[in-house]
């Protein structure tokens, strides 16, 4: 009777688990209904344009999970890290070697910041830009500044 009782309690835990986990998988697509947060929009390395992902913020370098083709950044290696509407003309005006151009509504103006670019130096200087929304990347920024020791520059909306 016991072991009747037993496995009628794992079989009613195994249907409770399960629950948690469709409800777990509807909940995280809801807050991200395009998929992993950040996109790779453009820069020096070869990544397919539009590639989603995750940035992993580990104790030495930032990694760009994308299915395609991972990517690891050195916090050593990066001299500069902005968030803004646009792509700043200080990045735009540097002699890079562009693999993946930037779609041509990244110059709209927009009073929301949008693209994440990391410069890096790693055997001549690299770029990578990212479209990430607000709501999700400022959960990153912090831990991303408190890692690398470096600031993000990011974008202000005032006059």
């Amino acid at each position: 009777m016991a072991a009747q009782a037993l496995k009628s309690w794992l079989l009613g835990f195994q249907a409770f688990l399960a629950l948690l986990l469709v409800a777990g998988t509807v909940a995280y697509g809801s807050k991200e209904p395009g998929g992993p947060p950040f996109a790779y929009m453009g820069g020096t390395e070869d990544v397919a344009q539009g590639c989603r992902g995750i940035l992993a913020v580990t104790a030495t370098e930032l990694v760009f999970k994308c299915p395609e083709h991972p990517l690891a950044i050195p916090y050593a290696a990066i001299s500069l890290m902005e968030y803004r509407p646009e792509i700043s003309p200080k990045i735009l005006r540097m002699d890079l070697k562009w693999k993946v151009e930037l779609p041509v509504e990244h110059g709209r103006k927009s009073r929301k910041n949008k693209y994440f670019s990391v410069v890096f130096e790693q055997a001549g200087t690299h770029l990578v830009v990212f479209d990430v929304e607000p709501q999700n990347m400022v959960s990153y920024l912090a831990e991303i500044e408190l890692k690398t020791g470096k600031r993000v520059e990011v974008w202000g909306y005032g006059d």
